[in-house]
Order: structure tokens, then sequence, then C-alpha cells
């Protein structure tokens, strides 16, 4: 999650310094290093004019700083669950939030899949709530039941 604020906010404001910390040390270091990571990723978001800004995406090029922070967020979004999965606790983002997940991802799937970056996508349909077509849309079907809607 670190390095996706990060790129965020490098994308975002590329005037920031390249030798700004990354997470390392001991736990309490890479803590607070994710916190201002964090804290940037929030703070350019919320700067005036930076969605709309153009920002260059690693892997998939230019966009607006709008569609680029929707990404981030998804990646977010997807990696906590992945997160809550591993340690066998519960991840469900609010409804809203999910839905500003699928948002990006739908157009996306089908690139990312073929890319080799999600198994192979398989939409589950409108019915199916948000965050559940987030799970299925990036490989993790055989645990979206776990998802809540």
């Amino acid at each position: 999650m670190t390095s996706g604020h990060i790129a965020l906010v490098r994308a975002l404001h590329p005037d920031m310094s390249a030798d700004e910390p990354a997470a390392a040390g001991s736990d309490d270091e890479v803590a607070d290093t994710c916190r201002l990571w964090a804290s940037k990723a929030q703070a350019s978001v919320e700067a005036p004019g930076v969605l709309e800004r153009t920002a260059r995406h690693s892997s998939l090029g230019e966009m607006t700083g709008d569609s680029l922070t929707l990404i981030r967020w998804g990646d977010v979004c997807v990696h906590a669950w992945d997160l809550a999965q591993a340690i066998g606790a519960d991840f469900a983002p609010d409804p809203e939030l999910a839905l500003a997940a699928l948002e990006w991802l739908v157009p996306f799937s089908r690139g990312l899949s073929s890319a080799g970056l999600f198994a192979e996508a398989s939409d589950p349909g409108p019915d199916t709530g948000p965050f559940t077509r987030v799970l299925v849309l990036t490989g993790r079907l055989p645990n979206a039941h776990r998802a809540l809607g």
C-alpha cells in the first residue's frame, strides 16, 4: 500500500522530491512512513485542480488525476481485503467506496487480465453487490462469497 500512496502523490505532483522516505526499518518506522504517505496522498487529491490534471500511470499511461485516484483506491481496497483474508479478519468497504473501486475496474478488467495482472476476467453481472464484483473481476472468485453484498 505504501508504494501505491507514493506513486499517486508522485504522479499528481511530479515536482516532489524523489528522496522522500519509503517504508523501511522497524515496525514503528514503517507505520510512520505509511501514515506520512497516506496523508500526502489525501492532501494531493484535495489540492485544487489536481483531479483534472493529466498524470501518468506506470503501466496504463496518461489519464486524469481523477482516474488515477480511482485506480489507486481500487488497488488499496482489493489489497486491504487480501490482507484481511491473510489474517482471518473481515473487510468490506463502505458501499459507495466499493462502487468507486468498481467504476475504474470494469473498463480496465479485460486488459488487466490479458496482461497477467489478474485472473481471467469474469463479471458476475450488475445484480451482484459491487464489492463482490470487484473481487470476481480481480481474480479473487474463490473467496468472493466472504464479501458483503
